[in-house]
């Protein structure tokens, strides 16, 4: 996919469900949460050996 493609299709994607997810500030927010949690998980395994 092409550079302007991909930014069209994320620019519907947001216009679209903007409204669901909250502003881009919020949802850099979320994906930092997600990364420490999904972070502590990969810990976890790796101290119990799996």
């Amino acid at each position: 996919m092409d550079a302007e493609a991909f930014i069209a299709h994320g620019t519907s994607l947001l216009q679209a469900f903007g409204h669901a997810v909250g502003k881009l500030a919020k949802l850099v927010e979320h994906a930092a949460c997600r990364q420490a949690k999904f972070k502590f998980l990969r810990g976890m395994g790796t101290v119990h050996g799996s």
